[in-house]
């Protein structure tokens, strides 16, 4: 879990180490009042570690959503969260139990 500017940037160092040709693509985007919510497919090639998840070299695609909340052009908090368990299982990097 990574928490505030700091964690932010290992957060975004951890998943270019794991997936270094990462791209996102924005599918919808809302804004309400000082929030926005994005959602998104992230495609990458694993080739790093991910939480003990040996590197598979296969292209995986997960989904996500992000909520920003902006004040001033800047982004003060953010939260989300992404499907990785859907895709994970698909490529049988984690199994049913």
């Amino acid at each position: 879990m990574f928490i505030g500017i700091d964690g932010m940037r290992q957060h975004l160092e951890a998943v270019k180490k794991t997936y270094p040709d990462y791209t996102m693509k924005i599918i919808r985007q809302y804004e309400a009042d000082d929030y926005v919510i994005s959602e998104f497919i992230m495609k990458g090639t694993h080739v790093g570690d991910f939480f003990g998840i040996t590197p598979t070299n296969k292209v995986l695609e997960i989904t996500g959503v992000d909520i920003d909340k902006i004040i001033d052009g800047k982004i003060v908090e953010h939260g989300g969260a992404t499907n990785t368990f859907e895709t994970f299982f698909e490529h049988h990097l984690i199994k049913s139990v």
